[in-house]
């Protein structure tokens, strides 16, 4: 949401001031305490949900704690969290709405490649926490236990989890698309490499002298 709220300053206001390293470094703190006003309920509800999976078999569940299954809260907080979700998919596609207009009319290849990419971010986050949500809200109305039919046994649990993709697709969405950001990336590989070989050679050296 900020890096996509900056683009659209960056674009469709190329010429007022924009952030400076102290602004962006203050807009990242506050995004960190939003941020975690927003968690922490999540570490207090969690626990084992006990599951019935039929056949005299019993199994557990890392959702909502059984402690609340007779709260309000579970369901609260689901919302909460759907409800921020809906409003930041609704903020996401009014911002690349403008920005698209501004940049296939003005622009050139460059600022087109960056918005490509800050779109294809945003898209991977919408794309991957959606199912999370949603299982989530669902898991609180059916009071803790989302595996509801047989079919969804596998893909419910998978598909909860997919939040996961977002914490590390970045890299590789910079790595495609950006050819700058992947050839430095080659450099300080090799440049990280080259140091392993240098210092396991003086290992090797010292070992050997002694």
């Amino acid at each position: 949401m900020s890096m996509s709220a900056h683009r659209v300053r960056l674009v469709c206001q190329p010429l007022k001031q924009q952030l400076t390293p102290k602004q962006a470094s203050f807009c990242i703190c506050i995004v960190a305490v939003i941020s975690i006003l927003f968690a922490w309920p999540e570490a207090v509800l969690s626990g084992l949900s006990v599951e019935n999976l039929g056949c005299n078999l019993t199994g557990y569940d890392c959702s909502f704690s059984d402690r609340f299954t007779d709260t309000v809260f579970p369901t609260a907080y689901s919302a909460v969290l759907q409800s921020l979700f809906i409003v930041c998919i609704v903020a996401l596609v009014v911002m690349y709405l403008m920005i698209g207009h501004q940049v296939f009319r003005h622009s050139g290849s460059s600022a087109k490649n960056m918005t490509k990419i800050a779109f294809v971010i945003s898209f991977c986050f919408v794309l991957s926490y959606l199912p999370y949500v949603t299982i989530k809200l669902n898991a609180a109305i059916k009071r803790g236990n989302f595996i509801v039919y047989d079919e969804t046994e596998a893909v419910f649990p998978i598909l909860g989890r997919m939040f996961i993709i977002n914490n590390i697709i970045n890299p590789y969405v910079y790595w495609c698309l950006n050819s700058s950001f992947r050839e430095g990336s080659m450099k300080l590989i090799i440049q990280l490499k080259c140091k392993a070989v240098s210092v396991m050679q003086y290992v090797c050296n010292r070992i050997n002298e002694i």
